[in-house]
């Protein structure tokens, strides 16, 4: 899981801080995400493509032509596949603020909707301990390492 500092505050309750690590124990309240589903080998690739979905959903590409706060926190659930070359089955996942009672619905087949649960998370700041580089159009560094 990713958090950033546009993420709402009224969904998250921080429990513990691990501070070397840049991790924190959170609950996230009950709330909409918007999810993107890719079944690959490569996990960049589907990161790539969930990043490049959202951003035009969060930028006004929606039912309603709204622009929205970046859904943050983001989550990515891994489903390995058995085989040591098959595709595996990564869905992610970006929080939507619950200020709206009518959710702006995605202009694509392969962005959805979906009510979940309050969560119990760990979650990393990589994001937002790397959001000046990224506002300055620095490049950064491979975000797809092991937590």
């Amino acid at each position: 899981m990713f958090l950033s500092r546009s993420m709402p505050e009224d969904a998250i309750h921080i429990v513990n801080c691990f501070g070397c690590e840049n991790i924190i124990e959170c609950f996230v309240d009950p709330s909409i995400w918007l999810t993107y589903s890719f079944n690959g080998m490569r996990y960049q690739d589907g990161w790539v493509r969930a990043e490049n979905l959202m951003i035009r959903y969060f930028d006004g590409e929606n039912s309603q032509n709204e622009k929205l706060p970046f859904g943050c926190p983001m989550v990515t659930r891994i489903h390995p596949s058995e085989g040591p070359a098959c595709e595996s089955q990564l869905t992610f996942a970006a929080a939507l603020p619950n200020k709206w009672a009518q959710v702006p619905q995605p202009r694509t087949d392969e962005l959805t909707l979906s009510q979940w649960p309050k969560l119990h998370v760990y979650a990393s700041y990589w994001f937002y301990a790397h959001f000046a580089k990224l506002a300055s159009g620095q490049h950064l560094p491979d975000p797809f390492y092991p937590f």
